[in-house]
């Protein structure tokens, strides 16, 4: 899933949802329960659009991590592993002017 809703045009301003769900599973002899996430976004452009302010949450609700367990013979083994939620910021700045080199062509002439 992924959605990005315009709050507002001026000032440019937009959220964006994304999330994931992967059903239980079973992989030789592991039994991997359900797992998923969910991340939002918060984007707000100015400078004409040149700078960008990102404030980002991943995994809101730590489910993102799974505890595959394995019931095999006389192995009976769950691991844990700690998912964590991560905030953070960022600043993008597209200074502009930038003009693509011109190359010269590549000469195939030898593979024909």
């Amino acid at each position: 899933m992924n959605n990005t809703f315009t709050l507002s045009t001026k000032p440019d301003l937009k959220l964006t949802v994304t999330g994931f769900v992967h059903s239980n599973a079973i992989q030789g002899i592991y039994e991997l329960p359900t797992s998923g996430n969910v991340n939002a976004a918060l984007r707000y452009g100015f400078a004409q659009g040149k700078a960008i302010l990102n404030l980002y949450c991943n995994d809101i609700f730590e489910t993102g991590q799974i505890s595959p367990r394995i019931h095999f013979e006389t192995q009976n083994v769950t691991n844990h592993y700690s998912c964590f939620r991560e905030l953070g910021v960022s600043f993008t700045y597209k200074f502009g002017g930038y003009k693509e080199k011109q190359r010269e062509k590549v000469n195939t002439s030898r593979f024909k």
